[in-house]
Parts: structure tokens; sequence; C-alpha cells
């Protein structure tokens, strides 16, 4: 792209600015760590960044768990472009609400080279006919020892930066076989015993049956694997036979899903002490006995994605305390009921995470439905049941989690509200944060409103964000640290264009500070980007070259783990192009402080009151044109900025 001149010379001020390292005068309040995934080839060897073991990935790379001390990180790519940002393939809500934006916009998503039908149609349809190759890769990072540590500089690049990550994770694929046909998602990670285990879900490899088709024996079982010593434990679902007078029908091995969510394996749960389960959610029969949904999903026909996977699925235990390498273990119903009894379509409860002391929380659905989207999730805890029930927990719709004018559970409510689901749960600060997600159009978008509920017995709920700065803005809250320390991330600055029959909005990272929230403050939200600059003694405005977009764990000393992009210069951090995919690690600083922040250069396209010697910067930043919105490029290693 031609860049003009204003462009150019902003973008030789800010390189000017950035590379220059000075004492620090205001240090930033977070201090940048990277954990590279991509690692970019010299302009003369490649023209585009390539990827060491993960070369065929393209989109989504990002965080999707992290282990309770925060040292070790595991995340996923893909390799279509989807408008679903976290698609899991498991959990229908992620992906069921379809796609709101402009048909052009929704088409190069879809109809692309590497777009979303051509993943949903190899998934379910041309795998008879030709090998399937991967599309979801799952991969995991060590963070306990210490980064390369290439500058000792306040943020100054390049910053401390850890291996990089260079391969995919292999669960029931053979790593030897040269090729690999599996789809792959970590959910949790954590350090037991001295070793490394992760588990997630990962589909059955593929092979040739007597009549030369390539056949799978099961869409995706659970897994719990020893990272350490290569050890795979696979968690069975509770198979159904349609001729089964039985839901349950534990001699069949074949067919069937599950998923592992959660370890526990510190006496966390009531009833488990001593053991260490892996908690997560099975199929148990087929939606009211009938196969017609599981058959719609794997036709692969495009208007029915939604119905996938077609299963009823319940929450689930695994014992895996004395299990080995190679075994199958079935394990027990965890949870009796859904948040309503009568549906028209699949039943599913998600658990989304677990409390130091065994609260538990995620989504049950609702019979709340339509013949193409199927049932409505709602926010849920998971709660002790009678001391007479065969099952141990139920479900309890999390109160008060209003629309704008209307309460759940009304017709108002149903018509406007698709899903709403807790995310995550702290049970020293007594938080529970989580999201909603409307079906009907709010200032120009279809928006994602984070809340937080707090689970004292006061059923107090708050939306920090809505309709901040305008109706219709998004804010997703994914994590709450027992000091009431809240990360998410929401509409970036100057994103205010409609989504609805529009584009996509890029988002941010953000930590809320709930507390001074409640007590209102003057300023209680802070986008990360502005935590990690600084300025020099000169004043001069020093700004690491990463976009920080979705944070997804903050730990109680505040370190955020989160995912984004790097570049390599400044005018491609001005203009977004050539993004490199990288995760992160911000640690607080020492000597940072909220109260006394770096006036940060804001790179982006609206008007804000600043001060002091960045003023100079707003002076350019008005006269940058609104080309600098984003810009796609549906090539072999694009990635979104």
């Amino acid at each position: 792209m031609k860049k003009t001149f204003v462009a150019s010379a902003l973008g030789l001020i800010l390189s000017q600015q950035v590379v220059t390292a000075h004492a620090a005068n205001i240090e930033p309040y977070y201090l940048v760590e990277e954990i590279p995934i991509v690692e970019e080839l010299a302009e003369e060897q490649a023209p585009e960044p390539y990827l060491l073991g993960l070369e065929d990935a393209r989109y989504d790379f990002n965080v999707t768990a992290v282990s309770d001390d925060g040292t070790l990180v595991a995340g996923r790519a893909l390799t279509f472009f989807t408008y679903f940002t976290f698609f899991d393939f498991f959990d229908r809500t992620t992906f069921d609400y379809g796609c709101q934006y402009s048909s052009d916009v929704c088409d190069n998503y879809n109809y692309s080279n590497y777009g979303f039908y051509e993943f949903y149609r190899e998934a379910h349809i041309h795998q008879r006919s030709r090998l399937y190759e991967s599309k979801i890769l799952a991969y995991w990072a060590d963070l306990s020892g210490s980064p390369a540590i290439r500058n000792s500089g306040s943020n100054v690049e390049p910053v401390p930066v850890w291996p990089v990550v260079d391969e995919k994770l292999y669960v029931f694929d053979d790593p030897t076989s040269g090729q690999a046909t599996t789809d792959t998602q970590i959910n949790d990670i954590q350090r037991i015993d001295g070793h490394v285990w992760l588990t997630g879900w990962d589909s059955a490899p593929y092979y040739l049956n007597d009549s030369s088709n390539y056949v799978r024996d099961h869409i995706g079982r659970g897994f719990a694997k020893n990272a350490s010593t290569g050890a795979v434990i696979t968690l069975a679902p509770c198979n159904q036979s349609l001729t089964s007078t039985d839901e349950c029908d534990v001699t069949r091995l074949n067919g069937g899903a599950s998923v592992g969510a959660k370890f526990v394996f510190n006496d966390e749960l009531p009833g488990y002490e001593g053991r260490t389960v892996v908690v997560g959610f099975a199929s148990y029969r087929y939606l009211d006995n009938s196969s017609s949904y599981f058959n719609d999903c794997q036709r692969g026909n495009r208007d029915y994605y939604s119905r996938c996977s077609g299963f009823d699925t319940q929450v689930w235990i695994w014992d895996i305390t004395d299990a080995a390498d190679g075994d199958l273990v079935f394990g027990e119903q965890l949870v009796d009921g859904y948040d309503l009894a009568r549906y028209g379509a699949s039943r599913y409860n998600v658990v989304n995470d677990i409390g130091s002391r065994g609260t538990m929380v995620g989504m049950s659905s609702r019979a709340e439905y339509d013949s193409r989207t199927g049932s409505r999730g709602r926010a849920t805890k998971f709660v002790p049941n009678s001391d007479t029930a065969e099952v141990p927990y139920t479900t309890i719709q999390i109160p008060n989690l209003r629309s704008d004018n209307h309460a759940p559970n009304t017709d108002k409510y149903r018509d406007t509200v698709m899903h709403t689901w807790a995310t995550a749960v702290n049970d020293v600060s007594r938080l529970i944060v989580g999201n909603l997600r409307f079906s009907a159009e709010k200032g120009r978008n279809r928006p994602v409103e984070g809340f937080v509920y707090e689970d004292d017995g006061s059923n107090t709920v708050a939306w920090p964000f809505r309709n901040l700065p305008q109706r219709g803005s998004n804010s997703h809250f994914s994590d709450v640290n027992a000091n009431s320390y809240v990360v998410g991330w929401r509409d970036a600055d100057g994103e205010e264009q409609p989504s609805y029959r529009g584009t996509t909005r890029r988002q941010t990272g953000f930590i809320l500070d709930y507390n001074a929230y409640k007590s209102g403050a003057a300023v209680s939200s802070w986008n990360l980007i502005d935590l990690t600059c600084y300025e020099s003694d000169a004043g001069e405005a020093m700004l690491p070259l990463y976009r920080i977009e979705y944070p997804q764990s903050i730990e109680d000393d505040g370190t955020v783990i989160a995912s984004g992009y790097h570049y390599a210069n400044a005018n491609d951090f001005i203009n977004r192009t050539n993004p490199r995919p990288v995760l992160l690690r911000l640690t607080v600083n020492p000597n940072g402080d909220l109260a006394n922040l770096a006036q940060c250069p804001q790179l982006e396209e609206q008007p804000s009151e600043r001060s002091g010697g960045a003023m100079a910067w707003w002076s350019l930043l008005l006269l940058l044109p609104i080309a600098f919105v984003r810009q796609f490029k549906f090539t072999k290693n694009a990635t979104k900025a």
C-alpha cells in the first residue's frame, strides 16, 4: 500500500521515539515478555513471515489455557479464516450466532480460499476420498525458567523473549506419520507432581478402511496427556446405542464425544479429596434419541453447521489418579438437569471454570430456541445437589442478568438475547465474570457485553462498559483475580464503525479495577497497551510495537497472559500491516504506578484529550486518513491485525 506523506512522516517520528533508549522517567506499569509463535525471515529471504512447526496456521493465534501458577500457557491456531473468535466445535454457542456483517465481509470469511465453509466441508464431506489435514492446531509453552533477556531497558525493544513455540501438540495422531489428521484443543494445562498435564479434546486420526475410504472412529474425545512423559489417557464418553434401552452403553468404544475442561487436584472439589480428576462434558445420547441433528452436522451443508455436534451433552468427571498410558477411563455424571427441562434442540451443560473452593461456573441450555440455531445458553452455577440425589451437582441460573430494559426469562429478553455465560470465578474475591451476547441489533451491532456478578448472597450484577463509549459497544470479560481485577477485551479506540451489516471492529485488551469502579473512581479501567508505554527523561513517549488483543488470564499478583501482534517497524504498526502473532506475558513493574502513567502515544483513528510532551502526536493524528482502518488480506499466511 502506498503511504501518504503524513503516515510516512509520523512513522519516521515514531521510529525515532521508540528506538531511542533513555533512562525512564515514568516507568510502565506492565513489563512485556514475548512468547513468539512466528519467526520472521529477513525480507531478502522470504516476502512473508513463516511459522516454525505450525507452518499451515493462518488465523486466531489465541491463548486457550493458563496454569494456576501462571508458568504454563497453551493456545491454538487455525488453518482457516473465521469471524468466530475462539471457535470451538464442541461448544455450539461459539459459532451458532452466524455472521452479522455485510455480505462482502461474510463471503470473504466463508467462501475465500481457506474460508470457514471450506474447513466445514473438508471436515465432514471430503474425508472419504482424500486424507484430511489438521485444521485446528494446539500448542503449549513452559514459562518456568527465564526468558532470553536481550535488553534491560524499560520495555525498550527487543523485550525479553521466550523460546519460539515451534510445534503442534499430538495426542491421538502419530507424530512420526508425516501427516497430521486430527484437530486439537487444549482447555487446561497444569503442573501436577512435577509433570506438565494437558486436557482438552482431539479428533480421531483418519485411516483407510477395507473399502479404501478414509474414515475415523469418533469426532472428538477428551484426553489427559502427561507432556513430561508422553502418556495419554482417553476420557471416554457415555456412548449411546439407539437400539439399547440404556442411555449409556459403555461397551461401545466408537462414536460419541467428550471434552476435558479442567483439572482438579488440590482438594478443590468436595467428594474428590485426594484424587486427580478431570471435569468436562460428554455426550450421553443423540438429541431426543434421533440421529437427525448429528447427521445434518455431518453432511457439511453450510446451513447446518449450527447443528453440530448433534449430541446431548452433560457435565462429566473422570478420575485419572491411577490411570496409566493408553488407558480408557469411563467417568461418571457430575451434574443433574439443565436450566430448564424441555427442549427442541440439543441440551448442554458447559463448565468454564472452577474456583479454589470448588465453585463451578459456565453455561446451561434453556428451552428458548429456533429451528436453525437451537437452544440458548444461560450463565450458570453448578451447585451441590440434595443429599438424596444420585448425582452430586445441579444447576442454578445466575440471576439478574438483564439486557438494557428486559429481565431474564421474559419474551422480550428471549427475542433479543442469544446467550449468557460465565467465564471465570474467584472464590476469594467472590466474583463471577461473564458475558451476554445479543441476537438483536443494538447500536448497529450485535454486541457482547461483559458482566460482574457478586457471589456473596447479594446477587448484585454490574455492567461496567455497557453502552460505553457508545450504544452497542463490545466488551468481553475473561478472568478475575483475588484482588477484584478483571481482564478482557473491548472495542479498540476509534473502532466505532457499524458492525451490523458492516464490518468487524478490532479489539484491545483491558484491565478493570472492580473495587475502584464500585467506589465511583474517576478512572477504573485501562487499555493494556497504555500500560506498556513510558517516558524518557526528556519527556518523550515510548511505545513498544505490540497490540494486545485477547488477554485470557490474570494472576493474583497482576500478571496477565494475552495474545496479540508485534510489528517490525513503526509504519507497519500505524498501518496495521505485516502483523506477527505472539503470546505475551505482562508482569507488574515494581516501579510502576497506575496513578502516575506516561502520556502514551495513541495511534488510533479518534480524537482524544492529551497533554504534555505527547501533544505533537495528536496534531498529526488528526490528519490520518480513514484508510488506515483495518485492511484484510486473505493469503496463505495472513493474520488478523
